[in-house]
């Protein structure tokens, strides 16, 4: 066995070990020492030189065959792919590398047919069985003198980066919808204050009919809503609006109601407790934006006579121990899939298709961050068991 050392002139040694005879175990070392200003000639004429650079290359380098048998590869291989060394790796078949079998079989295809493949981007799997993402350049060895054809190629671990470009990519993407949702903000606001301001004429005219009047003042009430949202929607990507003294309850039974009428349609059993109604310090507005998209996705999730239960209690954050008031939206649907259960909060992830934009738990939480409040997820799947309650702190107006 070599290893490679230099000393500190920058001289290379090549230190070998083999066995001092065949009946101990007790290893015989040499060395070799190749001066520095002559280390590279040294290297190079002794053919040592690609040792070293197959070896000490942070690139994963290997060679196998097209069946996927390794026949040699380096250490940095066998990290990318979480082993420890390369005799680890050595008898893994390359089909386990793919999640997909049939990813193997075109990859090789691919390869055989333009016998050079450059900056191919893979995702394999690991040892662990988590995925990791590699760029590969791979090269097809002709079969010679009997040897059957083999691979040749070097991989580079890019999933911290490619993570990060996704990162910025929803940045920018969320960047982008709040200067459009800001700018829609805006620009209705006039138009919305002028039908406003007709359907106070046509109430308060004196040949309107009192069924009529009601009618028209339940618009107004919608409309107000309207712009309640416009002008939330500007503030919050303006910045923070003033905070006025209020109660959970109050705001959940103004969220409630906007969903009645689809609760009682999918027959659903509700559960309202309000255990501790104490004062928050607050922005209504946001927080009833907050509270009804947690209401909606209950209802999304909840089947047909499910049951949805809205609980309003004292409580604690349950990382500083502070005081304050609980809001608890628990369902019973079938919890959240183990595989989207990281990314619930990313901006834009949704499991509804085209029903869904994927910004409503994004936006809760950064409503209640902005509340210095806290919110928890907790869900399963488990058959018989299945639902999820999701958990909202807030610190009360003496906290």
């Amino acid at each position: 066995m070599q290893a490679w050392s230099a000393n500190a002139a920058g001289a290379i040694i090549l230190s070998s070990l083999s066995m001092k005879d065949p009946g101990t175990t007790e290893p015989h070392a040499t060395a070799r020492v190749a001066p520095a200003p002559h280390a590279y000639l040294w290297l190079r004429e002794t053919g040592e030189l690609w040792r070293m650079l197959f070896d000490q290359n942070l690139a994963g380098v290997f060679c196998s065959t097209v069946d996927g048998e390794m026949l040699e590869c380096n250490l940095s291989f066998a990290r990318i792919f979480g082993y420890d060394s390369p005799a680890e790796i050595a008898h893994r078949p390359g089909a386990d590398y793919y999640f997909d079998p049939a990813d193997r079989q075109r990859y090789v295809e691919k390869l055989r047919a333009h016998g050079l493949v450059r900056n191919l981007e893979l995702t394999l799997r690991k040892k662990d069985g988590t995925a990791v993402i590699i760029l590969e350049n791979v090269a097809m060895l002709p079969a010679e003198r009997g040897q059957p054809e083999a691979m040749l190629g070097t991989v580079i671990d890019i999933t911290e980066a490619k993570h990060a470009q996704e990162a910025m990519l929803r940045a920018e993407k969320l960047a982008a919808a709040g200067r459009l949702a800001a700018t829609i903000a805006h620009e209705i606001n006039n138009p919305l204050e002028a039908v406003t301001n007709t359907l106070f004429l046509a109430r308060t005219h004196a040949q309107t009919t009192p069924a009529l009047r009601e009618l028209l003042q339940l618009a107004e009430q919608q409309l107000g809503r309207v712009a309640n949202i416009t002008r939330q929607t500007l503030g919050f990507f303006r910045g923070a609006t003033e905070r006025t003294t209020t109660s959970i309850a109050t705001i959940l039974d103004d969220a409630l109601a906007l969903y009645q009428t689809k609760i009682n349609a999918k027959n659903i059993r509700l559960v309202k407790q309000v255990r501790f109604n104490g004062p928050i310090h607050a922005r209504p507005g946001e927080l009833r934006q907050a509270f009804s998209n947690l209401v909606a996705n209950a209802i999304d999730a909840v089947p047909d006579g499910g049951t949805l239960v809205l609980r309003v209690s004292h409580g604690r954050d349950w990382r500083s121990g502070m005081p304050g008031v609980t809001l608890t939206v628990a369902d019973s649907g079938l919890g959240i899939d183990p595989q989207h259960r990281k990314r619930i909060f990313e901006p834009f992830f949704t499991t509804k298709r085209d029903a869904g934009t994927g910004l409503g738990l994004w936006l809760t939480r950064e409503i209640v961050l902005r509340h210095s409040g806290r919110i928890r997820v907790r869900t399963s799947s488990q058959h018989g068991q299945s639902g999820t309650t999701v958990s909202i702190f807030l610190p009360t107006a003496s906290a």
